[in-house]
């Protein structure tokens, strides 16, 4: 069976196939990214070979990683050819926990884009939609003890437990921030990681969360840890809108109302002339 992933993709293009259906004018635009966080730096999955990148905020784009390669997708499959790309060239290593274990967190963005062109009173316009889904693997916290890391990989491990320890500082100040009308300082610029999820926490979104626990007692206490941690991500209270370029829809309605103005002036100035005419007849 294919997995969540898979199904997510598969969704989405389904439902951009029936608006394209039900809307000749829709034009929508489908364009994907691939990045790791290793060792509090940005690199490009899909390019591998593209030195360090640069982590930036706008406020306009919020925070984003500059140089990131987009690449165009028309259906699932591209999206799913891209991420197998991007997990090669991901940073791998053996532990004794895991033979294949995760040495960086990475982010798969998929950014949708809706044009659609329409006529207001006389005018064409544009109006433009946009949204990102964001599917983030988080590395798992690390025990040098248990994972027999030394070297390289003890570095590896001290940057992945020093980002998940700032994502949970992170979320327990958004936990106060939405049980309080007190101002509360959220640490998103102590890490990469929190960095780039700023909008994912505490912006304009909707978060799920999926978390891994072992029923081996063992794992007792990082199964305890998760499960605490995914209770606090619950209670983060975010309010999503619709991204909508209102700019472009505001100066469409001026343009349209200039137009219907110019109408009305008109037939004034045409009735004014008749009425004159009228009289000279009538004397």
């Amino acid at each position: 069976d294919p997995g969540l992933i898979r199904r997510i993709c598969d969704m989405i293009f389904f439902m951009h196939e029936q608006q394209k259906k039900s809307d000749s004018d829709l034009n929508i635009e489908v364009t994907a990214s691939y990045l790791e966080i290793y060792n509090e730096r940005c690199r490009d999955l899909l390019r591998p070979d593209t030195q360090e990148l640069k982590l930036r905020d706008s406020p306009e784009k919020g925070p984003f990683v500059q140089g990131l390669t987009w690449l165009d997708c028309a259906t699932s499959k591209d999206i799913e050819d891209l991420m197998e790309e991007g997990l090669l060239n991901r940073t791998t290593a053996a532990t004794n926990m895991n033979a294949q274990s995760s040495r960086s967190h990475s982010i798969f963005s998929i950014y949708l884009s809706h044009k659609r062109r329409e006529v207001v009173g006389n005018v064409m316009s544009e109006t433009n939609k946009h949204s990102k889904v964001a599917l983030i693997d988080l590395a798992g916290s690390e025990s040098a003890k248990t994972t027999g890391a030394t070297g390289s990989q003890l570095v590896e491990s001290s940057n992945i437990n020093r980002s998940l320890s700032c994502l949970g500082r992170c979320i327990s100040e958004l936990v106060k921030l939405g049980s309080s009308d007190k101002v509360s300082h959220v640490p998103y610029r102590d890490s990469v990681l929190t960095s780039l999820l700023k909008d994912c926490l505490g912006g304009n979104s909707k978060t799920n969360l999926l978390v891994a626990i072992s029923p081996a007692e063992a794992n007792y206490n990082e199964s305890i840890s998760t499960l605490r941690f995914a209770q606090q991500c619950k209670m983060i209270k975010t309010k999503a809108v619709v991204n909508e370029d209102h700019m472009t829809r505001l100066v469409a309605d001026l343009k349209a109302e200039v137009e219907r103005l110019k109408d009305e002036l008109k037939q004034q100035t045409t009735g004014g002339n008749m009425s004159s005419f009228d009289a000279g007849q009538h004397l």
